[in-house]
Order: C-alpha cells, then sequence, then structure tokens
C-alpha cells in the first residue's frame, strides 16, 4: 500500500527522532487519516535496520 504525503512526512519525522536517539514519539493526526500504517511501517523500516529501537 502506498503512503499518502502526509503520512510519508509523518514516517520521515519518526525515522529522523530515532536516528536522533529519541526514544519515546508521538504522531498526532484525525482520525482515519492512516497512523496505524505509519507505525507498522516505522516499525518495519527501524526494526529492519536492527537499530535495536522497536
Amino acid at each position: 500500500m502506498e503512503l499518502r504525503e502526509h503520512q510519508r512526512e509523518a514516517l520521515a519525522a519518526i525515522e529522523a527522532a530515532a536516528a536522533a536517539g529519541e526514544q519515546r514519539m508521538t504522531v498526532v493526526a484525525a482520525c482515519g487519516s492512516g497512523k496505524t500504517l505509519v507505525a507498522q511501517q516505522a516499525a518495519q523500516r527501524l526494526a529492519g535496520q536492527g537499530s535495536g529501537w522497536c
């Protein structure tokens, strides 16, 4: 499934925060905007890097 622009921006922000060493992040978005999909993509990408974050 392809992410929408606002979802790609949220994912990029999550990845940047993880790269900066942040351990806790909050994504604030409207109901139905795809937060679960963004979280799934973030977990997959960060765990796939072996970052120890997830």
